[in-house]
């Protein structure tokens, strides 16, 4: 931005008497730089000056922050008021019976005397017998 400055000032030929009027020649100059700068070299010049102790590019971040949280908040309150929900497509599954307690003496369960000495595997009608019960099997 410096060069473009010094660059403008030296475009033309100042008169005395003009320069006597320093503060309106540079607001004059200032205009027509501000009118051939870009946003981005606007903001460059302006990014760390302060504002009430607080640095603008930081004031300019929440600015920023503020307002795209608006819209986003927006956004998805819009997509909400269209949103539809379908219970029919996905049936709640049926919960698994609860096995009943054992009928045999608790005791006994705990002494093993529930338990077969030697264990059986001989099938009988495509089923093993086993300690939790029946199991079906499949010969291949």
């Amino acid at each position: 931005m410096k060069d473009k400055i010094v660059a403008k000032i030296n475009s033309r030929e100042w008169k005395f008497h003009e320069l006597l009027k320093l503060k309106e020649v540079a607001n004059l100059v200032a205009e027509e730089i501000y009118q051939e700068s870009n946003t981005t070299e606007q903001l460059q010049l302006v990014w760390e000056m302060k504002i009430n102790g607080e640095a603008f590019g930081a004031l300019f971040k929440n600015a920023v922050m503020q307002a795209l949280n608006s819209k986003i908040m927006t956004a998805f309150q819009e997509k909400f008021e269209s949103a539809t929900v379908n219970f029919e497509g996905n049936p709640m599954p049926e919960p698994m019976p609860i096995p009943p307690p054992p009928t045999d003496n608790l005791e006994d369960l705990m002494q093993g005397k529930d338990v077969i000495e030697e264990p059986s595997l001989e099938e009988k009608d495509g089923k093993v017998g086993t300690r939790a019960g029946n199991v079906k099997v499949k010969r291949l």
